[in-house]
């Protein structure tokens, strides 16, 4: 049986999340998944609050919420798809690294906290280590 195929449903997403970030909470399962949490990605870092978006059959959208990113000397910030909604990339679509048969909690989130990580060495250093590809916003 192919299991790229499956797409897993809310429940299992959030049971997964749940599990895995407890500090974390659902907004909302339907029509869409809704989740928030804070996060600090190392323990030197600062707080950071996320906001995942994400319908069946689509790729999920992480958002930061809370602390607003700096883009320092730079004039935009580093792998995002939207400065001004301040939304990150954690993977480039047509590469499939995200399936909808993953769950979200083993992949996404765990990306957006080393995307913080990078982020945060991004605004000591001013170089971007995080790999990806250069986005337009």
């Amino acid at each position: 049986m192919e299991t790229d195929n499956i797409i897993l449903p809310y429940e299992q997403h959030v049971a997964q999340l749940r599990e895995l970030f407890p500090q974390g909470s659902v907004l909302s399962m339907y029509p869409q998944l809704l989740w928030q949490c804070h996060f600090q990605p190392t323990p030197l870092s600062i707080n950071y609050t996320i906001r995942l978006e994400y319908k069946l059959n689509t790729d999920p959208k992480i958002f930061v919420t809370k602390k607003k990113l700096s883009r320092g000397g730079s004039d935009k910030l580093p792998h995002v798809y939207s400065d001004k909604n301040q939304w990150i990339c954690l993977h480039h679509p047509p590469e499939e690294k995200w399936k909808s048969s993953q769950n979200i909690a083993n992949t996404i989130i765990p990306w957006a906290i080393e995307w913080l990580y990078h982020y945060e060495i991004w605004q000591l250093t001013g170089r971007w280590n995080g790999g990806g590809t250069i986005h337009q916003d």
